[in-house]
């Protein structure tokens, strides 16, 4: 069989098997984090957050037509990123064949050898790549990173096929279509650029003789061309159409002075510098051709289909224009089109020079100093000029605190353990907790950027892919199975371990190549090195990430397969001559085996199949709430999913999701006060003029004074707000008094504004927060909310002895919806399914939360049969003077009957009965924490039988720990959650008169911890 042929096949092999792996555990629905919102905006072609990914998305649409029914969309969005990252292993596969068979073809071997020897290490490369802890995880959801690494794969592929034909006339041609496909890669993302200098390193060693000098011009031009492409196109061309806009059409300042300009309507200044840029490339490209100049033609011609794939942009632009529900920074003119673009909303970090964490801005004694840097203009309505907003500044530091290459640079992250700037630096001054009085050195700040970002945050993650890994926990270390261990982490689905195999593999063909083909060895080098360690430099992170990141070095990670499968040529040349004409045969077979190990150790902690606990979170959330409700959210994950329930599912259209942290933006409380789906305009009273822009992105005024509305009780009822029996527990007046001590946040008027608005309108509106969000975000509210679900109810609250209380914050359970919802119409599919894939933020947030809800509610009952019983005790001694003694009101006591109690005992018990059969410990693990809460609140409720269950737990769960932390000779605070659960079993068995085993449990706490805790045990 011919090479070509059975290289195709090998090929499409690869293909195949990548194809059904990842279609076999692809997500049937949308996951956590983005892949929400890339799927809503996909469908109905809404705007995403910047830079955006039109192109992603404009697949995705056509992806989505092609779903059976609404609840497929999700995994046709997901079909994306499978047929992706199949590719990428076909590429990497073809990609190894040809590196390897400019190598063979030189060599004195057999030509079977030579021939099925490629054939191999394409076959170990492209597989490896395919069941590559990253690359897998990237291959089941939509994302762009998988689609991102296609692009990768493929550039890096047509450039070989441009090698072989590099001198025939047409060769530039390849030149151009690589082009092209890289600006279509924009509109993914922009990792896809990093390979440019590894690119332009194979075309210099295809076409001259190699020497330092051209080696170091090639790389230099080719990062002249990366960031002309990133810098000059994607950002700057709009930069300078925005300063087109402003001579054309001219600006005011706020107070309505003219600065200038020639009056001409908005869009002319863009449409004119376009014009010019068209003639200008129109002029070059004659000209070229007219000079017979090649490198301008193709230089032209490159630029010009890169445009034509950058082109994918304008779909933003236009689908903004028309105000979709997603409809992200508004970049509907060159304006906000610019800041989409920037990032801006990220912030800014330094590369090459900045200043330290500890460094002090310039002052004059009265204010500190700012470095004006270029003046911000904004839209008004009624307006036809563009309005001054404010100057963009920098802080000014004195030039001995700019420094070269800063790395620790963020104050706000000098105490984010484990890696906070304090753990490396020596000399902390004067007050170890201030770190303006620090002094980092160089090298403390280099230790940094290499145990930290270089090893954790992209070595670890290497590590993770082709060693092993301990577990999905966040923060967790790589471990190979053989020296590194950890049997805590036994049941954790992600502790797998490749035994070094992988990594020795692809060291082994890392050395032949280049010990064989030093130049192929060095491009190969090279786009290993930009698409991973050159990304960790340049993005400058900071400690404690809000999720792991190794999914945005998936294409260094491919590109390392490519070395895994030059390994097998090394074996090959080893042991030819001991196996002759069967040693590709046998040392790819055995070889084989490494990618195979990769995905037995991988399948369970990759697979998605059946995982419907991300949508269904949505589902429970939104039907938490009433209807035509406003639901306040604050992150991510409690905001992405409701959008593609809503968007996609048509889950709750009439429920407006706010989320708190958009809410400081001008564009987003402007489309809150739009019609979205089925949900009303936002009732915000303020004009969009008077917050629009920067200069009012912070602070919109002084502390507002404590409200005081009163409240039509028959109206709510009348309107639905509460129900006959709910009037008893509302008060006669709303107050509120915002905690702020001084200026507010844009978002707080925002939200000040619709809940005075809809006070003030008889709360014709439910109003929910999400139980996701941070207390704070309560903004002294606590008290007024009422538990329906997975949300909490704002209501004018006033609190009596007989409402049901929400043990985690002031306000109440309204046990009848509670029930409702959480017994009856929420959704928990597979939750106690042990062989569902339920990763850390499932287990830790999702069904945390899930728990959490359950409990508050079961914790409702058990507290008011604790308050029955003891009215019940105290009707039996009539002393009125016992009523005073506890607090209780004498007119509370009738209330209090066995049949109350014992109603509300089989309540708890059913709750509980539906937690423990919906997700048993057994399936995900309860923290120690919620064990030792639960099993109290059942013991104080006396439900003597699950009590008993909920502390053996306790004791088995909280011992092992100890046991661990001793083992590994950890210090133990008091404190800690487990010494807590500990001592709290020990109690219960002492007071159930067990006191030996209480006593025993004592004793094996103090030898675990050191802490002699005994004498609680004996009323000391």
């Amino acid at each position: 069989m011919s090479y070509t042929k059975l290289n195709n096949l090998t090929g499409w092999a690869v293909f195949a098997i990548a194809f059904v792996t990842y279609f076999l555990t692809a997500a049937p629905t949308a996951s956590f984090w983005d892949c929400g919102e890339f799927i809503a905006c996909a469908h109905e072609l809404e705007v995403t957050h910047p830079p955006g990914a039109p192109l992603f998305l404009l697949i995705g649409r056509i992806f989505s037509m092609f779903a059976i029914d609404k609840q497929h969309i999700a995994f046709m969005v997901n079909m994306i990123s499978v047929l992706s990252s199949a590719f990428t292993s076909l590429f990497t596969c073809w990609v190894t064949t040809y590196f390897a068979s400019k190598v063979l073809k030189n060599l004195d071997w057999e030509e079977n050898v030579k021939l099925y020897g490629a054939m191999f290490a394409g076959a170990v490369a492209g597989l490896a790549c395919t069941f590559a802890d990253s690359i897998w995880f990237n291959a089941v959801e939509a994302e762009v990173y998988a689609m991102s690494g296609f692009f990768t794969a493929i550039v890096v592929w047509l450039m070989t096929k441009w090698e072989v034909r590099a001198d025939e006339a047409d060769h530039y041609k390849w030149i151009i279509l690589i082009a092209y496909v890289m600006g279509l890669s924009i509109g993914v993302h922009l990792l896809n650029l990093l390979t440019i200098p590894a690119l332009a390193l194979m075309f210099y060693f295809r076409k001259y003789d190699a020497n330092w000098k051209g080696i170091l011009a090639t790389f230099g031009i080719s990062v002249l061309i990366l960031a002309f492409i990133q810098y000059g196109i994607i950002q700057y061309t709009f930069s300078i159409a925005q300063q087109f806009e402003l001579f054309f059409t001219g600006s005011i300042t706020r107070a309505g002075q003219d600065r200038g300009g020639m009056g001409m309507p908005m869009g002319t200044g863009s449409a004119i510098f376009a014009l010019m840029i068209v003639a200008t490339v129109v002029g070059l490209l004659l000209y070229s051709i007219k000079k017979k100049n090649v490198i301008l033609n193709v230089a032209v011609l490159s630029y010009i289909v890169i445009m034509m794939g950058f082109s994918s942009y304008t779909v933003i632009f236009v689908r903004s224009g028309a105000n979709p529900p997603i409809d992200m920074n508004n970049p509907e003119n060159i304006l906000t089109f610019l800041s989409y673009m920037r990032r801006e909303q990220y912030g800014e970090r330094p590369l090459f020079q900045g200043a330290m964490y500890n460094a002090i801005p310039k002052n004059d004694g009265r204010r500190y100093l700012f470095e004006d840097k270029y003046l911000r203009y904004t839209l008004f309505e009624g307006k036809d000029k563009y309005v001054e907003d404010e100057m963009k500044q920098d802080y000014m530091y004195e030039d001995s605190d700019i420094k070269l290459f800063p790395r620790m640079y963020s104050e706000s992250h000098y105490m984010s353990r484990p890696f906070g700037y304090q753990e490396f630096v020596k000399n902390k001054g004067e007050n170890p907790q201030d770190p303006t009085d620090d002094i980092p050195t160089a090298g403390e700040d280099i230790a940094f950027a290499f145990r930290y970002q270089l090893v954790h945050m992209y070595l670890r993650y290497f590590m993770w892919n082709f060693v092993g890994r301990e577990s999905d926990i966040q923060d967790d270390n790589w471990e190979d199975g053989i020296f590194m261990n950890n049997p805590e982490m036994k049941g954790n689905k992600a502790q797998n371990h490749y035994f070094f195999l992988p990594l020795l593999l692809g060291m082994m063909g890392l050395i032949w190549q280049f010990s064989h083909k030093n130049k192929d060895a060095s491009i190969v080098a090279l786009l290993f090195f930009f698409t991973g360690i050159a990304i960790i430099i340049y993005l400058n992170q900071t400690p404690a990430q809000p999720r792991e990141r190794d999914y945005a070095y998936a294409s260094s990670f491919q590109t390392f397969c490519v070395w895994i499968g030059m390994g097998v040529l090394f074996l090959i040349e080893t042991f030819r001559k001991t196996f002759k004409q069967n040693t590709p045969f046998i040392v790819g077979g055995v070889a084989l085996l490494v990618p195979a190990l990769m995905c037995g150790q991988n399948w369970d902690d990759h697979t998605r199949k059946n995982r419907w606990i991300d949508v269904e979170f949505a589902y429970n959330l939104l039907n938490s709430c009433a209807k035509n409700a406003i639901l306040f959210t604050a992150g991510d994950n409690d905001t992405f999913p409701l959008w593609y329930a809503q968007e996609v599912e048509n889950v709750r259209p009439d429920v407006r999701v706010v989320n708190l942290e958009l809410l400081i933006s001008d564009w987003y409380i402007r489309q809150m006060q739009m019609q979205k789906n089925e949900s009303a305009p936002l009732p915000i009273a303020m004009k969009y003029n008077d917050y629009a822009g920067e200069k009012f992105n912070y602070y919109m005024g002084s502390k507002p004074k404590p409200f005081r509305i009163l409240t039509n009780k028959e109206a709510m009822v009348k309107a639905g707000a509460i129900s006959e029996t709910e009037k008893m527990g509302i008060a006669d007046t709303f107050v509120w008094d915002f905690p702020s001590k001084g200026a507010i946040l844009r978002k707080d008027s925002a939200m000040i504004n619709i809940i005075r608005n809809i006070a003030s309108s008889n709360w014709n509106r439910p109003i929910y927060f999400a139980n996701t969000i941070p207390p704070e975000n309560y903004h002294g509210l606590t008290y007024q909310l009422q538990m329906e679900g997975m949300a909490h109810r704002l209501l004018p609250i006033q609190l009596n002895p007989e409402m049901p209380r929400d043990i985690m914050t002031e306000g109440v359970v309204n046990q009848a919806k509670m029930y409702e919802n959480v017994v009856k119409n929420f959704k928990y599919t597979g939750l106690n399914d042990p062989k569902l894939n339920t990763d850390e933020h499932i287990r830790m947030v999702i069904v945390s939360n899930y728990r959490n809800t359950m409990h508050r509610l079961m914790a409702s009952y058990g507290q008011q049969i604790e308050n029955w019983e003891a009215q019940m005790e105290i009707v039996k001694t009539p002393e009125v003077d016992s009523l005073a003694k506890i607090g209780l009101d004498v007119a509370s006591i009738p209330t209090a009957n066995p049949a109350k109690i014992a109603a509300a005992k089989v309540k708890l018990k059913e709750v509980y009965d539906f937690s423990q059969k919906t997700i048993p410990y057994n399936v995900i693990e309860p923290p120690v924490s919620y064990l030792t809460w639960s099993a109290e609140m059942l013991y104080r409720a006396g439900m003597d039988k699950e009590a008993e269950s909920e502390f053996s737990m306790l004791k088995t769960i909280a011992t092992n720990t100890l046991r661990d932390y001793h083992k590994r000779k950890m210090q133990v605070d008091k404190r800690h959650p487990a010494v807590t659960g500990a001592v709290m079993t020990a109690q219960y068995l002492a007071q159930s008169g067990r006191e030996k085993e209480a006593m025993a449990l004592a004793e094996e706490l103090y030898i675990l911890t050191g802490h002699d805790l005994r004498g609680v045990l004996q009323g000391r």
